[in-house]
């Protein structure tokens, strides 16, 4: 009998924000055991209850000094501080989902709850030290909560920083990741035996002409020469296979290799390799393309004109752009001429992206693309 597989529902796949989020639930945890650890020494609970009414004025706006002296002060911060917090939220979850970078939303969310928890860990830390509770606890524990609202400031200032740095890799090691993704792959037998079959295809034809040892570079460089030789061999085939079809039925169908659709190769590549598809795709996406995937990649056209395309050869990323490679001849970017393959005719220039500089060069080439077209942007 055949497995039973369970949907899934939700976010699946966790990553540096969802720790960091973990991350400052302890330390407003371990402040407020620590805070109340002192208040509990001195029997000071009863004076603790101007501290909440503080946090709850400033969810009302309520900072009036007749009212509240000068506990108002701390009122009028945590306004400022919860609501631009659920502000930058609104606002910065919408921005990431039209960027489809919705897996950075946690980041924001983190961002809030630090907020939430600095707000009451600075209204306790301000009336037990000069508040109304001022005396009832040793000045120790209130000064020694300042070591805690910095440690929130410095995770919220993080929070944002991390969520809106398109450079900074959000997703977990490779060890970490791979554990998640047991049980996709499972549930997809057909695209985990598919692997195999390129596995055995490279390694003789890399390993039984040489006679020395090359440098792991230049093996690296060939295997994926070699893969891309083989990518445009099958894609070949098949239109013949195809076209065989149609003429004489299913008589001259032969055999045809599984290939592995673009969306399984992002979802299995490395994290570093992810978030450089990413920051390519998102920059794109600032313009009105049309974005399209398909097995062999992703193509962005516009006015039915293919302009930008991504596919994946191995464990590299590469970006075919509508650009004649010619101009490229003395240009620092290395550029491949792959004009004589027909099916890379509309975009002959390739760009191998390996580094952090190959993106910020693949990025300004489709943007150079964008304006030579009069690609308006969205």
């Amino acid at each position: 009998m055949a497995k039973k597989h369970f949907k899934s529902y939700g976010r699946l796949k966790i990553n540096k924000l969802d720790w960091l989020l973990a991350i400052v639930c302890i330390v407003i945890a371990v402040g407020s055991l620590w805070i109340s650890l002192g208040i509990s020494i001195a029997n000071a609970g009863v004076k603790a209850g101007q501290a909440f009414i503080n946090v709850a004025a400033s969810l009302g706006f309520v900072a009036s000094v007749p009212l509240f002296g000068a506990s108002a002060v701390v009122i009028a911060y945590d306004s400022i501080i919860i609501y631009g917090s659920i502000a930058l939220l609104v606002l910065g979850a919408i921005y990431l989902s039209k960027k489809g970078l919705k897996d950075r939303i946690p980041g924001l969310v983190a961002e809030l709850v630090a907020a939430i928890g600095f707000a009451f860990l600075f209204s306790f830390c301000f009336e037990y030290l000069g508040g109304s509770a001022k005396g009832s606890v040793h000045g120790f524990w209130p000064i020694s909560l300042i070591l805690f609202l910095i440690g929130l400031l410095g995770l919220m200032v993080f929070a944002v920083w991390a969520t809106f740095n398109l450079n900074y890799d959000v997703s977990l090691k490779k060890g970490a990741q791979a554990q998640e993704e047991q049980p996709a792959e499972e549930q997809q037998p057909e695209e985990a035996a598919e692997e195999p079959v390129e596995e055995p295809e490279e390694a003789p034809a890399e390993e039984e002409p040489q006679e020395e040892e090359p440098a792991e570079e230049e093996v690296e460089e060939e295997e994926e020469v070699e893969e891309e030789d083989e990518d445009e061999l099958d894609d070949e085939d098949e239109e013949g296979e195809e076209g065989e079809e149609g003429e004489e039925g299913f008589a001259g169908f032969g055999k045809r290799h599984k290939r592995v659709p673009f969306e399984n190769k992002i979802r299995r590549a490395s994290p570093e390799t992810r978030a450089k598809y990413k920051a390519i795709v998102a920059a794109l996406r600032e313009y009105d393309f049309n974005d399209r995937k398909s097995i062999p990649g992703e193509t962005f056209s516009y006015k039915k004109e293919k302009m930008v395309f991504i596919t994946v050869s191995g464990s590299t990323l590469r970006v075919y752009f509508k650009l004649d490679p010619k101009e490229f001849e003395d240009s620092p970017i290395p550029i491949k001429d792959v004009s004589e393959v027909k099916k890379y005719s509309a975009t002959p220039a390739c760009l191998k992206v390996k580094s952090d500089l190959a993106v910020r060069r693949t990025i300004s080439l489709a943007q150079r693309i964008a304006e030579e077209n009069n690609v308006p942007k969205k």
